[in-house]
């Protein structure tokens, strides 16, 4: 698929999003690829799924334009997170923290790196900093399919669930199964999809309370441990 033609694809997908009756369309966040070339030519192609955007107002907003211009403002500390993953994630070679400690802090470098991700909210609608789970379950219940085309559209290699791998597996990617579950030696769960050549890797919401370079590490040697353990589908991806 060429850039023209993922734009178009994710409009009308998200024409439909807008049309679901089921919903009470309170505002509309457009997401996803936020730089089309860049997110089609870049190995692996890499897929952040969370749960919904932090925006209370009832505007419509795109935040594939706001990572475009490097996530500013006040919570651009949280998308410092993502933008460090995603270098981690992207480069062959291991990226030690103090590579992208100091870097991540600048628009620069969030604007390179957000250029080659795709970034999914489940709940295309805005929320507050707490989220109210029986809404959002529901809410993935009725999107499910329209999640699920948003994935397939994009068809990433890696998809890096910010809290939301229970929704994946019961709602979303069902036939993925429990079954394939595995865990790293530092416990951080990750299974490959069944029916494509997919890793989905599970992390805590890149907004959490926890120790940015305690987040990082853990990933950056899941990651070592899950390419040395499927070496073959790392390899498809370069085909």
């Amino acid at each position: 698929m060429n850039p023209e033609e993922l734009r178009r694809s994710e409009e009308l997908l998200f024409s439909e999003w807008k049309a679901t009756k089921e919903i009470v369309h309170k505002n509309s966040i457009a997401d996803g690829v936020v730089h089309a070339e860049t997110y089609i030519n870049t190995t692996p192609r890499l897929l952040f799924l969370a749960r919904e955007a932090h925006w209370e107002d009832e505007g419509d907003h795109d935040i594939r334009g706001y990572l475009a211009k490097g996530a500013p403002g006040v919570t651009f500390r949280n998308w410092q997170v993502i933008a460090r993953w995603t270098r981690a994630i992207t480069t062959a070679e291991d990226v030690p923290w103090e590579d992208v400690d100091d870097e991540a802090r600048g628009q620069d470098f969030k604007k390179e790196e957000f250029r080659k991700i795709a970034f999914v909210n489940i709940k295309k609608q805005g929320g507050s900093s707490s989220v109210n789970w029986n809404e959002l379950v529901t809410y993935t219940k009725v999107c499910a399919q329209l999640v699920r085309r948003q994935i397939e559209l994009y068809n990433p290699n890696i998809i890096v669930c910010n809290g939301t791998i229970w929704l994946l597996e019961r709602f979303i990617l069902p036939h993925t199964m429990r079954d394939s579950r595995r865990w790293s030696d530092n416990d951080v769960v990750w299974f490959p999809l069944k029916d494509r050549p997919c890793i989905v890797i599970e992390m805590p919401h890149f907004a959490a309370r926890k120790a940015h370079k305690e987040m990082y590490e853990r990933l950056v040697t899941a990651y070592e441990e899950i390419r040395q353990s499927l070496g073959p589908i790392f390899s498809s991806w370069k085909d």
